[in-house]
């Protein structure tokens, strides 16, 4: 028997090809969501700035934020959509940030 209650979530980092998906949660998430060229702009330009997404079965469904500098690491912004919400997806992101933090060595969160 199939445990259709499986579901399959993954880190990676985010590409250009996602932006369309995290504008849409951008959107649901905040009163003032950043742009396509400020998301653009921080992939290509910001050497500071490191992007995930949290997929759930091949879908995006959260992403996160980080500017890493140094020792220390900036959360710039982390959201999800909003049917997942307060069930675990946030924190899910959140954890991650503590898993760069310790193959980082970093040891300020601001």
């Amino acid at each position: 028997m199939i445990n259709k209650s499986f579901t399959e979530k993954t880190i990676r980092p985010m590409g250009i090809d996602d932006l369309k998906k995290i504008l849409e949660i951008e959107k649901q998430s905040f009163l003032v969501p950043w742009t396509y060229d400020l998301f653009f702009s921080e992939l290509n330009r910001n050497r500071c700035a490191k992007y995930f997404v949290l997929e759930k079965d091949n879908e995006v469904v959260g992403y996160l934020g980080l500017w890493h500098k140094g020792n220390s690491f900036h959360i710039t912004n982390i959201a999800t959509t909003e049917k997942l919400r307060k069930k675990g997806y946030g924190e899910n992101l959140l954890r991650y940030t503590e898993k760069i933090a310790v193959t980082s060595k970093i040891k300020k969160y601001l």
